[in-house]
């Protein structure tokens, strides 16, 4: 059970595929996500199912579009309590 924050610096991420409506489809550049453990995440279902559909899927893919990291910790992962009292943003609610 970990904790893992990812982000993609550039290029395109083909663990998130799907387009949703009114938006560019996967996971953009610039874009973070922060899932703490016993959190369930991973490829979406239509990357899924076209991963599954491969002809031999177990074949290992170079990546090169793009650069991306992620950083695991099996800790729990928190707002520390000087943010949590910070009163909300005015760019929060648009």
């Amino acid at each position: 059970t970990m904790s893992e924050f990812m982000g993609l610096i550039y290029g395109a991420y083909d663990a998130k595929a799907a387009a949703v409506e009114g938006k560019k489809p996967g996971f953009c550049a610039g874009g973070a996500s922060l899932h703490n453990c016993m959190t369930p995440h991973g490829p979406d279902a239509p990357t899924f199912a076209n991963a599954s559909a491969e002809a031999d899927p177990q074949q290992p893919v170079y990546f090169d579009k793009g650069m991306a990291f992620m950083f695991e910790t099996c800790y729990m992962l928190g707002v520390a309590p000087a943010v949590a009292r910070q009163p909300p943003s005015a760019a929060e609610g648009t």
